[in-house]
């Protein structure tokens, strides 16, 4: 998804739109140390460029990361078919770098 967060793209223009915030392009991937569907009340975003619902619907929820305000994102079709246990997170900031992240780091996901 960092792709499609490119500044002016369409899908970053949605996300802007639902979370209120300047989103800085990008996404942090966070490996769950056990796989986690999003919750039923997360938001769902669908871009309608697709045929498809599931591959062209974004799920968008509050994911607050070591005190930092950020959002969990995934694509619907993963949700319903691929790997759970990654999340990508869209921040204000980037997140790697706020936090002094690197590689295999843990950090706290209010999820």
């Amino acid at each position: 998804m960092a792709a499609k967060m490119a500044v002016g793209g369409l899908t970053r223009r949605l996300l802007e739109a639902s979370t209120c915030a300047e989103l800085t392009p990008g996404t942090l991937n966070v490996k769950l140390l056990v796989p986690v569907g999003f919750p039923p009340n997360c938001s769902r975003i669908f871009r309608g460029v697709g045929e498809v619902p599931e591959r062209d619907t974004i799920l968008l929820a509050p994911a607050p990361v070591n005190g930092v305000r950020a959002w969990a994102v995934r694509h619907g079709e993963v949700e319903q078919h691929g790997d759970t246990s990654v999340v990508e997170l869209i921040a204000e900031c980037r997140l790697r770098e706020r936090l002094g992240l690197s590689d295999g780091d843990m950090v706290r996901l209010n999820f």
